[in-house]
């Protein structure tokens, strides 16, 4: 998985590959005290390698550290630490 970009201001991006049709994908932005922030389902996905983006998220409005989840079939497969700044 490849995560970016890093540091983030509202938009972060996703890149993956999926190893099968069937698979259910979702993602999960948590704040550094554990709260999940952000849930996004994006269900089934084609197989091999996928884009998604997760946007809008309600993390502090001050630069903080949070957490980005990657799961499939309900189970995190990947974790990448990110930055969300509030500076462009």
């Amino acid at each position: 998985m490849h995560v970016y970009p890093n540091p983030f201001l509202d938009v972060i991006n996703l890149d993956f590959v999926n190893k099968s049709a069937g698979d259910r994908i979702s993602a999960e932005v948590y704040d550094l005290t554990g709260r999940l922030v952000m849930r996004k389902e994006f269900n089934t996905m084609p197989v091999g390698r996928n884009m998604i983006q997760l946007r809008n998220i309600e993390v502090s409005k001050a630069t903080s550290l949070c957490l980005v989840a990657l799961k499939v079939n309900g189970k995190i497969v990947q974790t990448a630490k990110m930055i969300r700044t509030i500076q462009k």
